[in-house]
């Protein structure tokens, strides 16, 4: 590709300070990652731009998780009453069966704890025998129970 001009480039850096990837940049102006990183790079004040707009992006998705939170465990508690009845068993698939077991073995394996023993044990094998640590209540890795 011919050099960029010089409006080219402050196109790149309004893109990469509007929040877009290095790669999307690339592919839009059919030049390399490499050629991207170059122009942002010669422009220091971009990089500070780039990385508030990024925090900023982060924060604004956080916030929207986070006030989709009951939402989010309503559906999960639905969910998981859902793969408790044996009418949906019998419908769903072997793969998704098996989606399913791994998305809750996955959630209940996420948080290990040290027993009094020294040994590591995690929250699935916790639940299978009855002795769920206590503290599950507290943590945001827990399951929930909904009576909704």
């Amino acid at each position: 590709m011919a050099r960029m001009s010089e409006r080219q480039k402050a196109e790149v850096i309004a893109l990469a300070a509007s929040g877009m990837s290095n790669r999307e940049i690339a592919r839009k102006f059919e030049i390399s990652e490499g050629t991207v990183r170059n122009i942002l790079l010669r422009n220091p004040e971009i990089t500070q731009i780039c990385a508030h707009k990024k925090e900023e992006n982060l924060r604004s998705v956080l916030e929207f998780m986070d006030s989709q939170r009951d939402d989010v465990c309503s559906l999960i508690g639905k969910l998981v009453s859902s793969m408790s009845n044996q009418k949906e068993i019998d419908k769903a698939s072997v793969p998704q069966l098996a989606t399913a077991l791994g998305i809750v073995v996955d959630k209940y394996t996420k948080k290990t704890v040290e027993q009094p023993s020294g040994e590591a044990s995690n929250n699935l094998l916790s639940a299978l025998d009855g002795s769920a640590p206590a503290d599950w209540a507290d943590s945001d890795d827990s399951p929930e129970d909904d009576d909704a």
